[in-house]
């Protein structure tokens, strides 16, 4: 079936574009998919993430958000076992459109790529700002920023870094409007800065507390 590509569904992890990604492969089926690509010189992989509830059907066809990240195999090391680790460079949000029925143990797909909704040039500046200041905050002294990174590559590092629940990173991951993404990533950052405060200070007060 031309078009297809497989598909490795995991429960909490996303592929955004631009973005390196380890895997480790042990699973019978999808070393069997790597062997796969291998033969054909397959490179292009689609990454979904499970929804939830996955855990009752995780061998069998649990259900994936249809937004994923279409990425290619950069470097595939072999390990005893059998294993492989591969590296996976995020290409391109990409729309799951259909999953075909093949016989294979592992799911093929196919998909269409998203493209962005970018931001106009009046908005871009101070958001960008923010951004910075955003991942500087989370990253500390280790913060390097490319200043030729895209306002969007800018937000999905941001959401990468923030330590919330999966499932809200990917009502934004699966937002194509970039500046819409940004608003709410830095919304959600004001929110575990603040609570990081608060838990701060009933820590401090807590401390301090007279013990009867």
């Amino acid at each position: 079936m031309p078009g297809l590509l497989p598909l490795f569904p995991l429960p909490n992890v996303l592929l955004y574009p631009g973005a390196m990604l380890p895997l480790h492969i042990f699973e019978p089926r999808y070393l069997e998919m790597m062997a796969h690509c291998r033969k054909t010189q397959t490179n292009k992989i689609v990454v979904g993430l499970l929804e939830g509830g996955w855990e009752s059907d995780y061998f069998e066809v649990p259900k994936v958000h249809d937004v994923a990240g279409l990425g290619e195999i950069v470097h595939t090391t072999a390990l005893k076992g059998p294993r492989l680790n591969i590296l996976v460079r995020g290409l391109d949000r990409a729309r799951i459109v259909e999953e075909c029925q093949v016989e294979t143990a592992w799911r093929q797909v196919r998909v269409d790529t998203l493209d962005e909704i970018q931001l106009d040039l009046e908005t871009e500046p101070e958001l960008r700002r923010r951004l910075h200041q955003g991942l500087e905050q989370l990253a500390g002294d280790d913060a390097v920023l490319d200043p030729t990174a895209s306002t969007a590559w800018l937000v999905d590092m941001l959401l990468i870094a923030l330590p919330i629940p999966m499932a809200e990173k990917y009502l934004l991951f699966q937002d194509l409007r970039v500046k819409q993404r940004a608003e709410g990533v830095l919304k959600l950052l004001e929110e575990n800065s603040r609570n990081q405060r608060d838990f701060a200070v009933a820590a401090s007060q807590s401390y301090s507390a007279p013990w009867n």
